[in-house]
């Protein structure tokens, strides 16, 4: 949890060149020795709301800094012909789609054998004959001839053993 503590102008001074030197490379323990304070004291200064945000905001500038460098790099790599770079830059530029899209879709399926004709196959039935121009009467022929051969089909297809024979 960061301290309450507020920081003068001169510490927050600090901090600014401490945020500076700590992202180059330089330990706190040298930093803290050069401004004349010990690391304990460095310690708590960075730790106050003030000092957290003085980090944040060198760390958001070193970010805006590294754009155009990210960019220049990036577009090297593209016209070296690397695919993952192409993909990349594709994305950055709004390109592609951000991420996988999961596309799902339901059939439904009906078991006729098993279930029978529902009002809803029959009402699809009539919307398909209607759309074909066919006649009531004809449809009803079509219906009564299917309903024939499949049975047929079926009785030829199907030995139902008698009750004479042996099973």
């Amino acid at each position: 949890m960061a301290i309450r503590r507020g920081l003068t102008e001169k510490q927050r001074e600090f901090l600014r060149e401490y945020v500076q030197r700590s992202s180059q490379g330089e330990t706190d323990t040298a930093i803290a020795k050069d401004f004349g304070i010990s690391r304990k004291t460095l310690w708590e200064w960075k730790n106050t709301d003030t000092g957290k945000q003085i980090q944040r905001e060198h760390q958001e500038k070193l970010l805006d800094e590294a754009i155009p460098v990210f960019n220049r790099v990036l577009i090297e790599k593209v016209n070296t012909g690397s695919y993952k770079h192409m993909e990349l830059f594709a994305k950055v530029k709004g390109l592609l789609a951000p991420s996988k899209q999961e596309i799902i879709t339901e059939t439904k399926q009906h078991n006729i054998a098993k279930d029978g004709l529902t009002e809803d196959i029959l009402a699809d039935i009539d919307k398909l004959l209607d759309e074909s121009g066919m006649s009531l009467k004809v449809k009803e022929d079509s219906l009564s001839k299917h309903t024939e051969k499949s049975a047929k089909a079926f009785q030829e297809n199907v030995r139902i053993p008698s009750q004479k024979e042996p099973h």
